[in-house]
């Protein structure tokens, strides 16, 4: 993302006025749709690729959990549909999920049911337990990006691109209770203990308000940010609000010193999330 290449960050008060759901997403797509706005090992997706993928998943997500207690796990591979998915379900109305790909099934079960999850989205490191979920009747979809789907892969596995595919571009998302995106945490009693991420403090009641409020306060400058621990801790996570402001974000699969700091001068990077224990 080069300066030529990159569009203007717009002011946050242009973002809190922005239509939502998507706000500044939309309103990328429709002045730069061109322009990148997420950049992972496997390629560049631009902001109108980025808004139909949004509206999509999200319509898919609202579709396999009309009840507002049912959530969508994702298991964090660095790609850009962990990201998409959980600013999917901060869009839509339907709480998600971060959750390690390395869990066994009986800990991927403990948070299947903690939780309420319905369905898993999950990368290559994350699908052989994922299809271990569904086998099991724990969930009934598992959708698998930036890979093949696994050899055999019973019915209810499905490959992202073609679960968007079958979703509706959904226009307007429905009214329904804030949900934060919740991440685990290692617990005293043997079992990791759920919690919800605090990127809003206020008493907000439904999830275009949570949205709002999010909106208002940005926690990285405007421009790029650079994702480079595992997207299933909430400092990797707050990318998602930054992409949720309308600002470009680049992930990296498994994190190298050296190559950091190559994407860091492409891209002209201006924030990042860097915890040492994450690497």
């Amino acid at each position: 993302m080069r300066a030529s290449q990159r569009a203007r960050a717009p002011d946050r008060e242009d973002n809190v006025l922005s239509d939502l759901p998507l706000g500044p997403i939309a309103d990328r797509a429709r002045e730069c749709p061109a322009e990148p706005a997420i950049v992972d090992d496997l390629g560049v997706r631009t902001w109108a690729q980025v808004e139909i993928e949004l509206r999509r998943a999200a319509s898919a997500m609202l579709d396999a959990a009309a009840d507002p207690d049912s959530r969508w796990g994702v298991l964090g591979d660095n790609a850009a549909p962990t990201l998409l998915a959980h600013a999917a379900g901060l869009l839509g109305g339907v709480g998600t999920v971060a959750i390690s790909r390395q869990l066994t099934l009986r800990e991927l079960a403990d948070q299947v049911e903690d939780a309420g999850i319905v369905g898993l989205i999950t990368g290559p490191g994350g699908a052989a337990v994922g299809v271990e979920a569904l086998s099991a009747g724990l969930v009934a979809t598992v959708v698998v990006h930036s890979g093949a789907l696994p050899t055999d892969a019973p019915s209810g596995v499905i490959a992202w691109d073609a679960w968007l595919a079958s979703a509706s571009e959904r226009s307007e998302f429905p009214e329904r209770p804030a949900r934060a995106v919740m991440v685990y945490t290692s617990g005293t009693t043997g079992r990791a203990r759920g919690t919800e991420t605090r990127w809003v403090l206020a008493q907000v009641e439904t999830s275009r308000d949570y949205l709002r409020v999010l909106r208002e306060r940005a926690q990285f400058p405007p421009g790029p940010h650079i994702v480079v621990g595992p997207l299933q801790h909430n400092g990797p996570l707050a990318a998602v609000r930054h992409l949720l402001l309308g600002e470009p974000v680049v992930i990296m699969g498994r994190f190298d010193a050296e190559r950091v700091l190559e994407l860091i001068d492409e891209h002209r990077v201006r924030s990042s999330v860097m915890v040492p224990t994450h690497f």
